[in-house]
């Protein structure tokens, strides 16, 4: 039976699995197609600060040996590598068009996003 306080290598290990569970979950989060009400309900910025707070608190406790610097420029890497993800993923393209910004600047994307694609007549597009 395991003792309280656990050691210091299975905390690591502990908060390392964390921390991939996070990755993953921001990673969909981020390139995926699909609405998540938990996720759009709150400001983007205020979506992106959370996220990288809690995977530094992480890394901090999954990588406790890491300074100060290797953690913030790990986080720029895959911060860094999510924005390139993003780009060039098809759903970029398709989250462009269906914006508010995009849809008040050309009223005609807004008919894009209301529109299936069973709707849509073929030479139409």
């Amino acid at each position: 039976m395991p003792t309280f306080p656990a050691k210091a290598c299975d905390r690591s290990t502990l908060f390392r699995v964390l921390l991939v569970a996070a990755l993953l979950t921001i990673s969909f989060l981020a390139l995926t197609r699909l609405t998540i009400p938990v996720a759009t309900c709150m400001n983007d910025k205020v979506n992106h600060v959370t996220a990288f707070f809690v995977l530094a608190l992480l890394v901090d406790h999954a990588f406790p040996a890491w300074a100060f610097r290797t953690t913030v420029l790990a986080l720029f890497a895959y911060g860094l590598s999510l924005e390139i993800a993003q780009a060039i993923s098809p759903i970029a393209v398709v989250r462009s068009l269906t914006s508010e910004p995009m849809q008040a600047a050309w009223p005609s994307t807004a008919s894009f996003s209301r529109r299936s694609p069973a709707s849509r007549s073929p030479g139409r597009d």
